[in-house]
C-alpha cells in the first residue's frame, strides 16, 4: 500500500503539464491541443499511458507507426534494428488501440511488399483465398468478436467517441452542411466537454468545414492512393507512401489529422517527394519511347 501510495503520488506531481506551446494562440482550438504533459492515467485501468512530445496518447502512437515506417527505409541495419525498436516502445507505451492496429496493418504491407516478385507468395495465396470462402461464416464471426473486444477495451472512450460522432452528423445536417460551421465548439458533460468533430478527420470536416471541406480532403487522398498503385513498381519511394497513405487512411477515423500536421508533416513531405520521383520516372521513359 505504501508503495502504491507514493507510486500515485508521484504520478501526480509528472502529470502536471510542462508547458504550453505559444503556437496556441494562432488556433481556435483548446488549449489541450497544444499542452505537452509527459503521460496521463488511464482511469479505467489506472496505468500510465505515455504521450512524450505529443498532445495525447493515441497521437504518440501515430507517431511510433509513422517512425516505424521510417525504421524500415533505414539502410544501415544497427540503425534500423533500434528505430524499429523505439517506435514499438512509442506505440506500446501510448496504449492506442488504433496504433496496435495500425502497426499490424503496416507489418503485413510491407511482408507483402517484399514479396511482391516472388511468385511462391501467390502459389501460398491460392489456397489462402480458398480457405476464406470455406470458412467465411467463422471468419465474419471472429472479426465481430474481435471488434467488440476491441471497443469494449477502452468502452468510456468508445463511448464518447460515438457520442462525438452523433453529435457532430446531426448538427452538420440540420445547421451547416455545405460550409459547415467554421468554428470550433465545446460539447456537453455527456462528451467530457470534448471539442465536437475532434476524434474523427470525417466527421470533423463535415461539422467544421461541410461537404466542401470533406470533398477537399478526401479527393487528393484518393487520387494520391490511385497514383502511387499504378506506379507501384516504379520506385521504392512510391511503395513508403503508400504506407503513409495508409498510416493517415487509419488514423482519419480516430484522429483530427487537422490539428496534428505539425507532428506528421514527415509523412507529407514523403508522399510530396514520390510524386516528384514518379513523375520524373515516368517523363524519362515517355523520353525514351519517344527516340525509339
Amino acid at each position: 500500500m505504501a508503495i502504491t501510495a507514493i507510486y500515485h503520488g508521484m504520478v501526480t506531481q509528472i502529470t502536471y503539464p510542462l508547458y504550453i506551446s505559444p503556437l496556441s494562440i494562432f488556433s481556435g482550438a483548446g488549449l489541450e491541443f497544444f499542452t505537452i504533459t509527459l503521460y496521463e492515467i488511464d482511469p479505467g485501468s489506472g496505468m500510465p499511458r505515455w504521450r512524450f512530445f505529443t498532445p495525447w496518447a493515441p497521437a504518440a502512437g501515430m507517431m511510433g507507426n509513422l517512425f516505424f515506417i521510417c525504421a524500415l527505409q533505414e539502410k544501415d541495419n544497427r540503425y534500423k534494428a533500434w528505430g524499429i525498436i523505439g517506435s514499438l516502445c512509442l506505440i506500446l507505451m501510448s496504449q492506442s488501440r488504433l496504433a496496435l492496429a495500425c502497426f499490424l496493418v503496416l507489418f503485413i504491407y510491407f511482408m507483402f511488399v517484399k514479396q511482391l516478385k516472388n511468385p511462391w507468395l501467390y502459389f501460398a495465396g491460392a489456397p489462402i483465398v480458398m480457405l476464406v470462402g470455406f470458412f467465411g461464416t467463422d471468419l465474419i464471426t471472429l472479426i465481430d468478436e474481435l471488434t467488440r473486444r476491441f471497443t469494449a477495451y477502452r468502452a468510456a472512450s468508445s463511448r464518447v467517441r460515438s457520442t462525438l460522432a452523433d453529435i457532430a452528423i446531426q448538427r452538420w445536417l440540420n445547421e451547416a452542411p455545405i460550409w459547415g460551421h467554421g468554428v470550433v465548439e465545446r460539447g456537453t458533460h455527456l462528451v467530457e466537454y470534448m471539442l465536437i468533430g475532434t476524434h474523427h478527420t470525417w466527421y470533423g470536416l463535415l461539422f467544421i468545414k461541410g461537404i466542401i471541406g470533406l470533398i477537399s480532403f478526401a479527393l487528393p487522398l484518393i487520387i494520391s492512393f490511385i497514383y502511387f498503385i499504378l506506379n507501384f513498381t516504379v520506385t521504392s519511394l512510391a511503395q513508403t507512401a503508400i504506407a503513409m497513405l495508409i498510416l493517415l487512411s487509419l488514423y482519419s477515423f480516430g484522429e483530427n489529422l487537422e490539428i496534428l500536421v505539425y507532428l506528421f508533416w514527415p509523412s507529407m513531405l514523403i508522399i510530396g517527394l514520390a510524386h516528384k520521383e514518379v513523375a520524373q520516372n515516368n517523363a524519362l521513359q515517355n523520353a525514351e519511347l519517344t527516340k525509339a
